[in-house]
């Protein structure tokens, strides 16, 4: 039993930092190159980009409550609503979406639905521990 839970704080602790690596890491360097002048695609790609991330942000403050047992950001409406609004935007976003749509163009169809899986495989880790995080505050 021990050993059990142990496994399992050791996977959502890899899980947490593996997936505010994912959202942290390519931030700054996407928004310096907005600053400089360097990002050449379209203006609605780079805000609908940076509004997701900064967005799943602040799924990070459930994720490590949920992690670290953490209740100080317990809010179970607020974690439902903002899980609720993310899967939202992640189907829309394969539907109606400038920055798939600028992908398409970039690297092809087949590798943009690759991509999107793998981005969305990367989050759902996020998006079940905030779950739980909202139903055990």
């Amino acid at each position: 039993m021990i050993e059990e839970r142990v496994v399992e704080s050791t996977f959502w602790l890899i899980m947490f930092w593996s997936t505010a690596a994912y959202l942290f890491i390519p931030f700054p360097f996407k928004v310096g190159a907005l600053v400089m002048g360097k990002d050449k695609r379209p203006v609605a790609a780079v805000i609908e980009e940076q509004a997701h991330a900064i967005f799943h942000f602040l799924g990070l403050f459930a994720f490590w409550g949920y992690v670290y047992n953490d209740n100080s950001a317990a809010n179970p409406l607020l974690w439902y609503g903002w899980l609720v609004i993310a899967i939202l935007w992640s189907v829309v976003a394969l539907f109606k979406s400038a920055k798939i749509d600028y992908a398409v163009s970039q690297i092809g169809p087949k590798a943009t639905k690759a991509l999107c899986l793998v981005g969305m495989l990367l989050l759902l880790p996020m998006y079940i521990a905030v779950f739980e995080y909202a139903a055990i505050s």
